[in-house]
């Protein structure tokens, strides 16, 4: 009997994010989804993170293959982690290796110190965020398959390729370094571009080493689309053994959803979500207000605070503002973030997308002076570029329908608003059961799916197509819609 128990044992991912919110959500986007295949995925958190978690119960309740479990950042609990310190940040790779090595040891001995109720099955893959160089340490020490998971963009990696190459850290001397077709980087928008100084900032450091890391592994997944870059991905693919483009993970996800997407909307935030503003936000008009938010780590002085309120209320533009609570330092001094924070991702915005523009001070007539360039004369530039990006990301729906063939699946809309897919088939199946003996069987395969659509769809534009792996793709484009 126990040998039988250990055959029917699924596939055991422990996923594993960097701490900051921006990392969290893409990776639960991508749990959930491999945990609807039949996977058994465990979603590992520091436990001040795990505390943090909105919606769990609903999560574990919508996914009932996606288990939650914890580690020590290395900190104590009545530790007040502030939201940018950097040291907190960067020690975390030595802080939690060893915790994240025993916990791994304990789930190959079925120990049952952790948190789930049953012993989970033994690790046979891990996805862990790029940032973290610990993972692969460890999967190499255990010698379990480990993947990178890479939240950024493509063109965020390479760069940190081609620093690792300037200052000497990456020894491939037959590669050479050259610009990327349509987007050369100046020296102001590498981080830290003194050379002099490039390999003495520490969170450079980490980045780089993150970086070199996730080649040794099994492969990359990677939160970006092929079209949106077309000249970043192909520098990247040689460095892996295999790299998997998987964005927009949350509209796929949603997509899979369908009808209970807004049940756990809020999944992953480390924030309890505030709907108080939708009644207010559906009153304006379409495309009317500005959305300011900074992010789940930057603070700021209250002087500096003073400076973004005034520049926003002179700008004459409607706008929501996001604010977390923490958002401020406890004296009045300038809110101290390296040069290389997000420079690279603001450097694709401005330069390559061109769907935003640079602030370069803090002062309330230069926030007034860019608002109004991005939401006034430079507009319709920015809003023509946002669609394109949208049309690359366009609203579909992706369903595995291994075994089956184009002509034994119905698509049909009913009533204008649900999506449904159906097929069936006869099909003779053998088998290896637990004993080793081949069984044959004729059973009826039938799948059912309906998918709530998004609103303003042109119904009649649906279209429908179907790979040789069984990968069933729906386009669906909206209609426009003039408010």
């Amino acid at each position: 009997m126990a040998d039988q128990e250990q055959q029917v044992q699924p596939s055991h991912v422990v996923m594993l994010p960097y701490i900051a919110q921006g990392h969290i959500k893409p990776l639960l986007c991508l749990a959930q989804l491999l945990s609807q295949s039949g996977l058994y995925i465990t979603f590992l958190n520091t436990h001040h993170n795990h505390k943090r978690f909105a919606n769990l119960q609903a999560l574990s309740k919508n996914f009932p293959n996606l288990h939650f479990d914890s580690i020590s950042d290395g900190l104590p609990d009545d530790h007040p982690r502030p939201s940018f310190d950097l040291d907190y940040f960067l020690g975390i790779n030595v802080a939690t290796k060893p915790h994240f090595k025993d916990l791994l040891l304990s789930y190959r001995s079925n120990s049952s110190h952790h948190s789930v109720c049953r012993p989970p099955p033994p690790v046979t893959c891990i996805i862990a965020d790029g940032v973290l160089s610990f993972p692969v340490e460890v999967a190499e020490e255990l010698e379990i398959p480990i993947f990178s998971f890479c939240s950024h963009t493509a063109r965020y990696l390479w760069e940190y390729y081609t620093i690792a190459k300037l200052i000497g850290k990456e020894n491939n001397e037959e590669e050479e370094i050259n610009p990327m077709p349509g987007f050369d980087l100046g020296c102001e928008d590498l981080p830290g571009f003194d050379m002099e100084i490039l390999d003495q900032s520490p969170s450079l450091q980490v980045l780089i080493d993150g970086s070199l890391a996730m080649q040794r592994t099994s492969g990359l997944i990677i939160n970006t689309i092929d079209d949106l870059e077309a000249s970043s991905l192909p520098h990247i693919v040689p460095r892996f053994r295999k790299v998997y483009t998987v964005a927009p993970l949350h509209a796929l996800l949603n997509s899979r959803l369908g009808d209970r997407s807004h049940v756990i909307a809020s999944d992953g935030s480390l924030w309890n979500a505030d709907q108080d503003c939708m009644t207010w936000l559906d009153s304006q008009p379409l495309r009317s207000v500005l959305y300011v938010s900074f992010g789940s780590l930057v603070k700021l002085s209250h002087s500096q605070l003073v400076e973004f309120l005034h520049g926003l209320v002179l700008s004459g533009y409607p706008f929501l503002w996001v604010i977390r609570q923490d958002v401020l330092f406890d004296d009045d001094t300038d809110g101290v973030i390296e040069k290389e924070y997000q420079c690279i991702n603001s450097a694709c915005v401005v330069k390559l997308w061109r769907i935003g523009v640079q602030l370069d001070a803090i002062d309330g007539s230069s926030i007034q002076s860019t608002i109004n360039t991005l939401m006034g004369n430079r507009r319709d530039e920015f809003q023509r570029s946002v669609d394109r990006i949208a049309k690359l990301a366009e609203d579909g729906i992706s369903e595995d329908l291994p075994g089956f063939k184009i002509e034994q699946v119905k698509v049909e809309v009913e009533d204008h608003t649900v999506l449904h897919i159906s097929c069936e088939k006869s099909i003779n199946k053998k088998e290896i059961n637990y004993k080793w003996y081949q069984v044959e069987t004729k059973i009826n395969d039938k799948i059912l799916k309906r998918f709530k659509l998004p609103e303003n769809v042109k119904v009649d534009t649906i279209k429908a197509s179907m790979d040789n792996n069984g990968v069933l793709t729906i386009t669906i484009p909206k209609d426009k819609l003039n408010k």
